[in-house]
């Protein structure tokens, strides 16, 4: 159970202790899987039962993002907590994308942003295939098998660690010109990936930050201009004001700048 503590003063932390869960308390939100829907008309609204006459509970528009439970009854899909309800002729079940990293990564690595064929020869490489670089100029890149034109690869290189990190740290570099992330532990690459960093009127801070809260799930909303509404956004990672990295569940689009500030 979780509870709301309004601080109105400051307590020492010598004073404060864990407040053990309920022996029979399970951790459903680290085992919570949605699926996710796209609402497809200009309006619609979530019941408190799955029928049309039942108590709305929540009011949404075209193109916000939903999470389900994978429950249906009578043509009403089942949201998560106390999301209600709403119907399935209102929204499109989304797809997402199938898009892994590459787990302790030779760097540096090329991620292949569109399906073609190397140079010299006739062996065809694939969208999000990775291939570890041989040799490099500022037009082409050597990889096993031939040449590939620098600008239809993403590539992920190994980066020094920055001042105040320590030999056995992790931590995470994004580089925003090739939409790619490296997590490293120590000097050691473990995870090399592309990410969806913000386009130009959205853009993603730039610096060295701390992440200062993490959430299995979260919600993610913008008013104004570029305003969205997503629920459920997984493994989101805090680090600078409203951003975060986080996954996605939306777009296939990795290697590209998207609305938002860094999908992984």
């Amino acid at each position: 159970e979780f509870r709301r503590v309004l601080f109105r003063s400051a307590l020492p932390l010598r004073d404060l202790a864990p407040w053990p869960p309920p022996a029979d308390a399970t951790d459903t939100a680290a085992s919570a899987r949605y699926d996710y829907v796209r609402v497809r008309v200009r309006r619609t609204v979530a019941r408190a039962a799955p029928r049309a006459d039942a108590a709305v509970v929540a009011r949404h528009r075209l193109d916000d993002l939903l999470a389900w439970t994978g429950a249906a009854e009578r043509g009403w899909l089942k949201r998560p907590g106390g999301g209600g309800f709403v119907k399935r002729a209102d929204v499109a079940l989304l797809q997402p994308s199938t898009f892994a990293g590459e787990l302790d990564p030779p760097l540096p690595l090329a991620f292949v942003r569109w399906s073609g064929r190397l140079w010299p020869g006739t062996a065809r490489v694939h969208r999000y295939q990775r291939l570890p670089v041989l040799a490099m100029t500022r037009t082409q890149v050597q990889v096993p098998g031939g040449k590939l034109g620098r600008g239809s690869v993403r590539l992920a290189v190994q980066r020094p660690r920055p001042p105040g990190v320590g030999a056995h740290d992790r931590w995470l570099h994004v580089d925003l010109d090739e939409q790619t992330l490296v997590a490293y532990q120590g000097d050691r690459p473990v995870l090399a990936t592309l990410v969806s960093t913000g386009r130009t009127r959205t853009p993603t801070a730039q610096g060295l930050f701390r992440i200062y809260a993490k959430n299995v799930h979260s919600t993610m909303r913008r008013l104004g201009h570029a305003a969205y509404y997503a629920e459920e956004v997984p493994w989101v990672m805090h680090f600078h004001g409203g951003q975060a990295l986080h996954g996605t569940y939306w777009h296939d689009g990795f290697g590209t700048p998207q609305i938002g500030r860094a999908h992984v």
